[in-house]
Order: C-alpha cells, then structure tokens, then sequence
C-alpha cells in the first residue's frame, strides 16, 4: 500500500508494527481515504478493543496525490505528502 510505504518513510508514525491503515474507497468522488490508526494488544501497548485514529490520508485515485491531516487532526487542515520513492 502506496500510504503505508509514504507514512513509514517519512517517519510519521513512532511504531510501525503497532499501526494499523483503514482504506475506505471512493470516500469522496475521486478520492480514497486511509485512515492511519494505532493498534493495540499482543506486542503493541494498550486496549485491544481500542483504536485511536492518528491522522487521516486522502488518496487522489488519478494522481495517487496524498495528503494529509496529520499536523492537524483535529481541525482536519491538510498538507501534501511526498510520495515515496
């Protein structure tokens, strides 16, 4: 997944393994949403019946374009991502 590479590359998220990506397809007309969420129980810290979100990222589904709310999830402002390489 194009989202899970960018997201690990660019450090956004403190443990991988402990992550979770929620895809929801056609979210918007063009647009998939990934919804990058902690995971929790086993080796990963926390309540296994619990799932924060941490940040959502939307998916241009011509350009592959991401960006992203993870300055600012609350709010919901977005930024563009760098697409990995």
């Amino acid at each position: 997944m194009q989202v899970k590479t960018t997201v690990e590359k660019e450090k956004l998220v403190t443990n991988p393994a402990c992550t979770d990506y929620l895809l929801t397809k056609s979210a918007q007309p063009g647009v998939d949403l990934v919804e990058v969420m902690e995971k929790h129980g086993g080796a990963c810290p926390g309540d296994a019946q619990v799932q924060h979100r941490l940040f959502s990222v939307y998916v241009d589904q011509k350009t592959k374009q991401m960006a992203s709310d993870k300055d600012d999830p609350e709010e919901g402002n977005l930024k563009l991502l760098s697409p990995a390489g």
